[in-house]
């Protein structure tokens, strides 16, 4: 629990003006009692998505990866064919 006197004096201690420190201190009281902190609950259910979301990336970074290669190994293969057909056609 926020302790609002003490804060307020802390900040006319500190050199604050006195409508001020209150000022900033109604300020302060406001925003706690409206803050809305995170629960275990809410912790556990960021977690879940989270993992659901790094497991989807994952699985299209695979995707990506096995694209990748198939295409490497048919460049590598198209030009070792073409390398194959010029050596014979040189030699025939």
């Amino acid at each position: 629990m926020l302790d609002t006197l003490t804060l307020a004096r802390e900040l006319k201690d500190a050199g604050i003006e006195p409508q001020q420190a209150d000022a900033i201190t109604h300020v302060v009281q406001q925003a706690a009692e409206h803050a809305d902190p995170a629960t275990r609950a809410d912790l556990d259910t960021l977690r879940a998505e989270v993992r659901a979301e790094l497991a989807a990336l994952e699985a299209r970074l695979i995707k990506w990866m096995i694209g990748t290669a198939l295409t490497a190994t048919g460049i590598v293969v198209a030009a070792g064919t073409a390398f194959v057909v010029a050596v014979f056609r040189a030699l025939g």
